[in-house]
């Protein structure tokens, strides 16, 4: 049986219509604006919230209470009472964002459609706080496979949010993700070297969720020549050409030999704005079909 596994991100969701960007937050009345006039963390955000078109608040969290950042700019018992209300206005506009409509017609729904329906992807993974099952239901689809969320999810109010586990300054220790009592161990090392098959949708590999990813992909580009039928399937899926340069340029950042990456698996990466990258979906999609029907015309003659 293929061992596959399917990880989504952010980018997930927005394709599916949603605003679950930081940005989208941070503009919405679900935004903490009185909370913590007097926090230091408060107003720091506030002012890069409005002049950055790509606020991302677990960058400025690091950026404000890295080891290096100003004494004079800190107030820790203000500045953590304002990232609690954070976190508890982010969990509900979040949730209110999950219930929203879907595209149906998304990539990201024909995806989810097709990888439910292989039955064969042992692990699904998400880095969204937004419950898979929900979208799975609203595409009339029956989902067996638990899929588990590396920073918790608004349906049980276990979202994490915060930074990796660089040197912060003192009193700021709270705002690692480590920290948090919904952090848990998980397998999606293994589950990535072990996979067949992996599907990667929305994920930009940023700085604070590299490390996730840097092993496998090391290891992966680092590997020997191999059998062309004993490659991997690595799936990236991004929505535009400047979203795949930089996906590229991330994994570079990773130390990570492109040029053997793609020798030594079967890799490629799917835009889902661009049109000349249908043929790469259909491909996708027949190959997924194939593993069902491998495995159900083999089932059929055992015994």
């Amino acid at each position: 049986m293929p061992n596959n596994i399917l990880i989504i991100g952010n980018g997930f969701d927005l394709d599916l219509g949603l605003k679950t960007k930081y940005s989208d937050f941070a503009k919405s009345d679900f935004w903490p604006k009185a909370a913590g006039e007097r926090s230091f963390l408060c107003q720091y955000l506030n002012q890069k919230k409005d002049k950055d078109e790509w606020f991302d608040i677990e960058y400025e969290l690091f950026r404000f209470a890295g080891a290096k950042t100003l004494v004079s700019r800190r107030s820790p018992e203000l500045d953590m009472a304002f990232f609690e209300k954070l976190k508890e206005q982010l969990c509900a506009y979040i949730t209110e964002q999950q219930y929203s409509e879907i595209r149906k017609d998304s990539v990201a729904a024909l995806v989810l459609k097709s990888v439910i329906s292989n039955g064969f992807f042992n692990s699904i993974y998400s880095f969204n706080y937004t419950d898979l099952s929900i979208f799975a239901d609203a595409l009339n689809l029956s989902m067996d496979a638990q899929c588990k969320h590396i920073h918790g999810k608004v349906l049980d109010k276990s979202i994490i949010l915060g930074v990796d586990e660089s040197a912060l300054a003192p009193g700021y220790d709270l705002l690692h993700k480590t920290m948090s009592p919904y952090y848990r161990s998980h397998n999606i090392f293994n589950d990535l070297n072990n996979a067949n098959e992996v599907v990667i949708f929305g994920l930009c590999f940023g700085s604070i969720d590299y490390t996730y990813f840097d092993r496998f992909f090391k290891n992966q580009g680092g590997r020997d020549e191999i059998e062309v039928n004993k490659k991997k399937n690595i799936t990236i899926f991004t929505k535009d050409e400047k979203s795949r340069i930089t996906v590229l340029n991330r994994l570079k950042e990773m130390g990570i030999n492109i040029q053997n990456l793609y020798a030594q698996s079967n890799f490629q990466i799917i835009r889902t704005a661009e049109d000349q990258d249908r043929n790469l979906l259909e491909v996708f999609f027949d190959r997924l079909d194939r593993y069902s029907y491998a495995e159900i015309g083999a089932s059929a003659f055992v015994g």
